[in-house]
């Protein structure tokens, strides 16, 4: 076992436990809470998916993880957004209406990750593990998308916020 798959199995283990962790010993019924356990998730699929990747050889089953990374990652942003909306505490008023609408892009990335559309094929070398679909740039800006959207909801949430919950969205 290499460096890079004893840190993504690392990875993977220690965002699975956050997630449990969270999700059990704090109220899981708290959407906060609830979203947050699902963002430690989807990082351990992300995690597990390219520690798989880099520890078989057929290539077949080299593509099933690379694209089962590929729908693991499609949940981060997601999963991020509605964190940033949320954190801390629930104090913003976010109708069910509306984030329902951030749920658009991940469902067809979920659907495309396991086709050729996002991961076409596998790489000939070893600078390129996977050939891109047509829909990887689509996908590339959704997760960038919502990221930067998650941060900007996170610092106009700092700005807002003082003491301990300021304190929170920081760390």
């Amino acid at each position: 076992m290499d460096l890079r798959q004893i840190l993504l199995s690392f990875a993977a283990l220690v965002d699975l436990g956050l997630g449990l962790l969270v999700y059990f010993k704090t109220n899981p019924f708290r959407k906060v809470n609830f979203i947050f356990s699902i963002l430690a998730w989807a990082a351990a699929g992300w995690a597990l998916s390219f520690f798989m990747v880099y520890s078989i050889r057929n290539d077949a089953s080299i593509l099933f993880w690379g694209r089962m990374g590929f729908a693991a990652s499609g949940i981060l942003p997601t999963a991020f957004l509605f964190f940033a909306v949320l954190f801390p505490g629930e104090k913003r008023k976010a109708s069910s209406k509306y984030l329902g609408l951030f749920l658009v892009p991940l469902i067809p990335c979920l659907g495309l990750s396991f086709t050729n559309k996002i991961v076409y094929s596998l790489g000939s070398d070893l600078n390129k593990m996977f050939v891109y679909g047509p829909f990887y740039p689509f996908f590339s800006v959704y997760l960038n998308f919502y990221f930067v959207l998650g941060f900007v909801f996170l610092i106009s949430t700092y700005r807002r916020t003082i003491g301990l919950e300021r304190l929170q969205v920081k760390y």
